[in-house]
């Protein structure tokens, strides 16, 4: 039974009697009386797209890997660089590679090993398959099919219009009944014990 609810709103909390206010849930098997919202089934996907999305634009923003490395062959008359002399090389040459510094140089020493890229690449990631994949999560545990989220890979005027059938039958209608219900159960009855309501589909 609940006592009361609080609402947040701007930083600060206001009660509401429980008589006064009615709780719409989604059905959640391990917690019948506080429910599961759709996001938080979706919430692993949904941040795992954001990462996957930020790592994306930050690999473009940075160059991605090292695209420039200069090196010196071991004959060379110089024994060592110092920092000072590998500082002033690698502004030369970032001025070079690009001038907005989208680009990484690398400054590598007498006799020191070249540049050896190491560890998982982007290509390995396969983001376009990982997002796509958190995508159809998302929408499954909102019940929309992939044409009304914008995904027309698979799509034509057939399993189209199935499709938003299958919104409708499956998604919002069923969602309805159960507002449906709460409404006839809670708050029709507050207005006469003949008042029913019943959504217009």
């Amino acid at each position: 039974k609940y006592v009361q609810f609080l609402v947040t709103v701007g930083g600060s909390r206001f009660p509401i009697a429980a008589q006064d206010a009615v709780f719409f849930k989604y059905y959640n098997p391990e917690d019948p009386i506080r429910g599961l919202a759709p996001m938080a089934a979706a919430y692993s996907a949904a941040d795992l797209s954001h990462s996957a999305s930020l790592f994306n634009t930050k690999y473009f923003d940075n160059g991605g890997a090292v695209s420039l490395v200069y090196g010196f062959d071991a004959n060379s008359p110089l024994t060592e660089l110092s920092a000072d002399m590998r500082a002033r090389m690698q502004a030369e040459l970032h001025k070079m590679a690009n001038p907005d510094g989208w680009h990484t140089v690398m400054i590598t020493g007498p006799g020191e090993k070249l540049y050896d890229p190491s560890g998982t690449g982007r290509r390995d990631m396969d983001f376009a398959v990982l997002l796509s994949r958190t995508d159809k999560e998302i929408r499954a545990a909102f019940g929309v099919p992939p044409i009304l989220a914008g995904d027309v890979e698979d799509a034509n005027r057939a399993n189209s219009q199935e499709q938003r059938g299958e919104f409708w039958e499956e998604t919002l209608i069923p969602l309805g009944q159960d507002y449906e219900s709460l409404i006839n159960h809670k708050i029709a009855p507050r207005f006469g014990a003949d008042i029913r309501c019943v959504f217009d589909y």
